[in-house]
């Protein structure tokens, strides 16, 4: 086998990083329109965290999206009572994503409403970690909720704040962006209510934060948004998010199979999804390229260790033409180290004829 020495200066050359985008659902996705869970998720983990997966988990290519949580900073929507079975699992979902988004200490997140009950109860979701490679991209992604009771009546679309917001480091350090009504289709953005326009009583919807892969909704502001209103109502509370509300919605089946019940906070969010029929978003990742130019000189590679190449134990070539004028097929290239370890393999798409009368210069390029 033959080896040739690169030229650090003429024949590896590296790039500036690249920012690429792509689609964060399976197979490159970037709209997810069917929603399914599991009902092996429906025992007491169920209540406040599920899985969605793209297909129904009978199917073998069935793979995980992302998944919904619910949290309370006392506890509510729990099984069971503090030092008894089930605990209470909402407040420790509601402490973990504060501790991991705002600075120590802090005790409630805070969506820009006065009221503290506001900001007791929430819902997280949170993209599967290795589908958002490294971030989300920000101003990329867009959430409709519906209802399943009745598909003419209002539904709620949600987008983050990223295309008008310039203060995005919270007091942690933490990329954050305001989640509001508003659209991303069509190729251009429209918020339709800003953060800033939503008042004190609800504050905004949540907050982004795209480094984590982690949407905070505020559950009350959905509550008392409109989704599941019907059209030219005014003042009436969601009967999607209302606490207590769709208890008689247990039967639903619908063409997507959820689990469990609706009559709980967590599973009314995951049913509201499934009937907004949309999630789309992209994912953000820094890419390094290097490239590796692999001159092969007209006096290189014309022989060939293959032993159906040569005939004898002299090495003579078993084809007469080729022992006056040796030819041999590039396939692959190897890349190896100052050890002689092999650290990469390139194969081409097709065979290269060498020859002495032939040279060939074949480019390599890792991405990191």
């Amino acid at each position: 086998m033959s080896k040739v020495t690169f030229d650090l200066n003429r024949d590896i050359v590296t790039e500036e990083n690249q920012t690429l985008t792509s689609g964060i659902w399976s197979e490159g996705a970037s709209s997810l329109t069917s929603f399914f869970t599991s009902s092996v998720q429906s025992s007491s983990n169920g209540q406040y965290f599920l899985q969605v997966y793209n297909k129904d988990t009978s199917d073998a290519t069935a793979a995980k999206q992302f998944a919904v949580v619910y949290g309370h900073k006392g506890g509510s929507g729990s099984l069971g009572k503090p030092g008894t079975a089930g605990g209470r699992d909402t407040a420790a979902v509601y402490g973990q994503l504060l501790n991991l988004t705002q600075p120590p200490e802090t005790e409630l997140f805070n969506f820009g409403s006065s009221n503290v009950v506001t900001k007791q109860h929430i819902y997280g979701i949170l993209f599967d970690r290795a589908r958002m490679r490294e971030k989300v991209d920000p101003g990329n992604w867009e959430i409709v909720f519906g209802t399943p009771i009745d598909a003419t009546v209002q539904k709620l679309s949600l987008i983050d704040d990223s295309s008008t917001n310039t203060s995005t480091i919270n007091d942690n350090g933490v990329t954050e962006y305001n989640i509001v009504s508003g659209s991303i289709q069509g190729g251009s953005t429209t918020i339709h209510t800003a953060a800033s326009s939503m008042g004190s009583a609800t504050g905004s919807y949540g907050k982004f934060y795209p480094d984590f892969g982690l949407l905070v909704l505020s559950a009350h502001a959905l509550e008392k948004s409109k989704v599941g209103v019907g059209t030219g109502a005014t003042g009436a509370i969601s009967p999607v998010f209302e606490f207590g509300g769709l208890a008689n919605v247990t039967t639903y089946t619908g063409s997507n199979t959820l689990y469990p019940p609706a009559s709980h906070s967590l599973h009314k969010m995951v049913r509201a999804i499934n009937s907004g029929s949309l999630f789309q978003a992209r994912r953000e990742e820094v890419v390094s390229s290097t490239h590796y130019f692999c001159r092969v000189m007209n006096d290189k590679f014309n022989r060939s260790n293959n032993p159906t190449w040569v005939t004898g134990s002299n090495g003579t070539p078993r084809i007469q033409s080729f022992r006056t004028s040796p030819k041999t097929y590039l396939t692959t290239v190897g890349l190896y180290n100052d050890a002689d370890e092999l650290l990469a393999v390139a194969k081409l798409s097709q065979p290269i004829l060498k020859s002495k009368s032939r040279e060939a210069l074949i480019k390599v390029k890792l991405d990191f």
